[in-house]
């Protein structure tokens, strides 16, 4: 809530939250890495953990948010 209130809101990071919203699991993105020099995909966007409530609140884990949210935060830090 304080996130949302001082940080979130302020900047019109609508797309930011703990978890992801339910509605937004078709514009998730695939989790990918690479194995052995070969690209490979850890987890699914629309299945992705983000999209359920964690099982333990924490301030450091779990944040979910857009691309453009993200360069509205770090437009915040470039001040």
């Amino acid at each position: 809530d304080f996130l949302k209130a001082r940080l979130f809101d302020p900047l019109g990071m609508s797309d930011t939250g703990f978890p992801a919203p339910a509605n937004g699991a078709a514009r998730m993105t695939d989790l990918w890495t690479v194995r052995n020099g070969s690209p490979l995909i850890v987890e699914r966007g629309a299945t992705s953990a983000s999209l359920r409530p964690p099982a333990a609140q924490s301030g450091s884990a779990g944040l979910v948010s857009s691309l453009r949210d993200y360069g509205r935060f770090g437009d915040l830090l470039a001040c």
